[in-house]
């Protein structure tokens, strides 16, 4: 459930991930992953093309997202997804209450027949069960996420959460909405230990255990298809950069702490190309568009800078595999990783990581699993120092990291096949 667009890439990573070990531990498993787009999304096939080349079949879920296209967010945009969300919410409910009006409404049918058809229903991993914000929206948004584990439980299906950074919660009515719905499952299996303290706090700590995100069972490959581009990587030395498009919601001036956030690169950028010489391998690890805006429209901002302050660099554009990227992370000196999922695929390549963390706890928590949890710094302030000091830590021992970030890696493999083999059915 909850599948995501192919151009997050660390969404990708956990699918794919996930469709692997799953493969590897119940070879011949039958996989359908259910989307959190609409099939009237005119991109849902776009959204989901590697998905689909692993012989995946996707469809919607019953209540999709409400939003069916990629624009600016706007009071207009949020009325009509309310619309949908209703619209959405009262046919999946007549297509499983009411079987005389099922074909009438064949994507919530086909949706609730592939879970009635299922062995076993899973939450894919990620973060995506919060309400960080008060209000109705958020109500509504928490609503539509928790819902599915009510449907499945209606109808006898285990349902197990696998590899969920939860949270954060903001108010009472919303820790109880998750306490209930996630009370329904059979097993909730978090990827880092602020998550595992929060199910405690729900009363959940039975059916809780801690096991690394499914996106360490990526293996880099490298990138044949793009020849051009593996080239240039392997032929260079790099500082690895990504960003996010963030929007500051807590900030009393959000553009104001947006320039501060791409000053900081830049200053950093600078800094770090005069002492050691790297040069800037920009990565745009989202390239879906979230209110109108992904991760690219940001680095063309920050390679802009770096071409008036004449520091190298190269912007990766091409549509890359999870461990496509993670094989050009792995050419990388350092990677300073604002998106988690980059940080994990250079983990996955042993490549020494400097994190940018930006929503809850899920940054700091896997960090500190890696062992890297000195190397991890806050969005809201950036320290540039320090970054700039992490780096070059990070690239003088870079030997010594990489072996750690490998053992760790290995080790977290070898977890994530034990969780499957025993929360999959025989």
């Amino acid at each position: 459930m909850h599948g995501y667009s192919d151009s997050n890439k660390g969404d990708l990573a956990i699918v794919v991930g996930m469709v692997q070990g799953i493969a590897t531990t119940r070879p011949g498993a039958g996989i359908q992953l259910q989307s959190v787009y609409s099939e009237s999304d005119p991109e849902f096939d776009f959204h989901h093309r590697f998905v689909r080349k692993m012989g995946v079949k996707v469809q919607q879920m019953a209540v999709p997202s409400p939003y069916v296209d990629s624009a600016d967010q706007s009071r207009f945009r949020n009325v009509v997804a309310v619309r949908n969300l209703i619209f959405s919410a009262c046919a999946e409910a007549c297509a499983r209450l009411l079987p005389p009006l099922k074909g009438l409404l064949p994507r919530q049918t086909a949706a609730l027949d592939a879970m009635r058809g299922s062995d076993i229903v899973l939450l894919k991993g990620g973060q995506y069960i919060y309400n960080d914000q008060r209000g109705l929206r958020a109500l509504l948004y928490l609503w539509r996420i928790l819902h599915p584990i009510y449907v499945a439980a209606g109808m006898k299906k285990p349902v197990v959460m696998l590899g969920q950074s939860v949270g954060p919660l903001v108010d009472d009515r919303g820790r109880r909405m998750t306490a209930r719905a996630l009370g329904l499952c059979k097993r909730l299996v978090v990827r880092e230990k602020k998550s595992q303290a929060l199910m405690a706090e729900l009363g959940l700590q039975a059916t809780t255990e801690l096991a690394p995100d499914f996106a360490f069972l990526i293996e880099p490959k490298r990138p044949d298809a793009f020849p051009a581009t593996a080239e240039r990587i392997e032929s260079g030395r790099w500082l690895g950069i990504t960003v996010v498009k963030w929007s500051f919601p807590d900030a009393a001036d959000p553009q104001a702490k947006r320039a501060a956030y791409l000053d900081a690169f830049t200053e950093v950028a600078k800094r770090v190309h005069a002492k050691s010489g790297l040069s800037m391998a920009l990565f745009p690890q989202v390239t879906v568009q979230h209110h109108g805006e992904s991760d690219l429209d940001l680095l063309k901002q920050l390679a802009e800078r770096l071409e008036q302050l004449g520091i190298p660099y190269v912007l990766v554009t091409d549509d890359l595999a999870p461990e496509e990227l993670s094989y050009l992370y792995g050419r990388c000196e350092v990677l300073l990783g604002t998106r988690l999922h980059s940080c994990i695929l250079a983990a996955c390549a042993a490549t020494p990581v400097v994190a940018i963390r930006y929503q809850g706890f899920k940054t700091e928590g896997i960090m500190a699993e890696l062992g890297l949890g000195d190397a991890v710094f806050d969005i809201g302030a950036m320290d540039v120092d320090g970054i700039e000091a992490a780096i070059h830590r990070s690239s003088e021992s870079r030997a010594r990291i990489s072996s750690l970030i490998e053992q760790r890696v290995a080790g977290f493999r070898k977890q994530l096949i034990e969780v499957l083999n025993r929360v999959l059915p025989k």
